[in-house]
């Protein structure tokens, strides 16, 4: 055999490889991307049988013109909960809301909130809720007890698959308990928070 049957034979042995070496390629199966439910927040956080924590914090700001000067009010507003689903979409809970003025000082209120919330599946990202809540609570100010009831309404956005970003609204309107208090409709302008389900 001569050099260049010797080169003929190699040229057509490397063709050879490189085609089956292509076909495997083509025939492997991609590998499978990770779940959506892995990498977001996932549906069964708001099934029977779950329960979350929460917390959330709010500003509010008054003024008032009617007063010379006018005068301003500063006011903080946090909230701690925790929520059990009894049922699908529906979590029952109890929270501890604390109202702080800062402006002026040593001016606040906590109480013991009672909710309920049920939560809409839009998307693996973003989960809408609505719920009522009643609470009794104490003024500091005022020394006396104070009762409102109101609506609460936000959405989650999914942080990591047990873990979303709150943001809401809760108007709450206060009751009369004595001669001295009135109806009060408190509209603040919203909270921001964060929620763990388990």
């Amino acid at each position: 055999m001569n050099k260049s049957s010797v080169i003929l034979v190699g040229l057509i042995a490397i063709t050879s490889l490189v085609s089956e070496l292509r076909a495997s390629e083509l025939t492997q199966e991609p590998e499978a991307p990770e779940s959506i439910s892995n990498i977001f927040w996932g549906y069964d956080n708001i099934q029977k049988g779950r329960f979350f924590i929460a917390g959330h914090l709010s500003f509010n700001y008054e003024m008032t013109e009617k007063k010379n000067p006018p005068q301003h009010k500063f006011t903080i507003i946090s909230d701690m909960s925790a929520g059990y689903f009894f049922w699908n979409h529906l979590a029952i809970g109890a929270g501890l809301p604390i109202k702080m003025t800062l402006v002026p000082a040593r001016k606040g209120l906590f109480g013991l909130s009672f909710f309920g919330t049920y939560f809409f599946k839009f998307n693996n990202l973003i989960y809408p809720y609505a719920g009522l809540d009643l609470t009794p609570a104490y003024s500091v100010n005022e020394q006396a007890l104070k009762l409102s009831a109101g609506i609460h309404a936000g959405a989650l956005i999914s942080l990591s698959p047990h873990l979303a970003l709150d943001f809401g609204c809760a108007p709450e309107l206060y009751f009369p308990l004595n001669k001295q208090q009135r109806y009060k409709l408190e509209l603040p302008i919203g909270f921001v928070g964060l929620r763990a389900f388990f």
